[in-house]
């Protein structure tokens, strides 16, 4: 009986795309939800950055601010239609990361902040993979060990940065200072290009 109704309601709505794309987008929320929850725990930080990720999934934010949280790791989440689509930066700076999920399929990201982390030198291979209009700010050991195959005349990855100004240049609002002694320089950053990544 099941299966009739199912295949029944495919075949009268299967074309119909304000009903398929809010029942996609549903069971993409409740998809990500499910992965949060296992990988957040008990760990008052990881809920934090869960409840960010799922406002930003059920919302209509271009950014994702998960600075200074002391996390360990990502959940690996990144690889849904909301992320691809609508993603344009993200803040995982001053964190205790060693390693990245696959961030290779965020093909709208023009933005990546990753200083203050641990990172294996040989470790973050998909950012390679990120849009090449995207600008990426690593920690100085892992752009030091990048920076020879970034400047091969044949590569096509990323515009990988050597300061915060450099991440900032032709930006279409104004550059402010950077603080390096700011604790949190993912939300100086954030006010400085929110307004280009909104108005998009």
């Amino acid at each position: 009986m099941f299966n009739t109704t199912r295949n029944y309601w495919v075949k009268h709505h299967i074309n119909d795309e304000n009903k398929i794309e809010p029942l996609l987008r549903s069971l993409e929320i409740i998809a990500v939800q499910k992965e949060l929850q296992k990988w957040a725990g008990s760990d008052h930080n990881r809920q934090i950055a869960s409840n960010r990720i799922m406002t930003f999934m059920s919302g209509r934010e271009r950014d994702l601010d998960l600075s200074s949280l002391r996390l360990t790791s990502l959940p690996d989440i990144f690889d849904n239609a909301t992320m691809r689509n609508r993603l344009k930066i993200l803040y995982v700076n001053n964190n205790q990361l060693q390693s990245l999920p696959d961030l290779s399929g965020l093909t709208s990201l023009i933005g990546l902040v990753l200083t203050g982390n641990p990172l294996q030198s040989q470790q973050p291979k998909s950012i390679l993979k990120l849009p090449t209009n995207c600008r990426v700010l690593l920690p100085k050991h892992v752009r030091d060990k990048l920076r020879e195959k970034c400047e091969n005349p044949g590569y096509r990855g990323p515009r990988i940065c050597s300061d915060f100004e450099e991440y900032c240049k032709n930006l279409d609002t104004p550059l402010r200072s950077l603080d390096a002694k700011s604790e949190n320089p993912g939300f100086i950053e954030m006010q400085t290009i929110h307004a280009h990544t909104t108005s998009k």
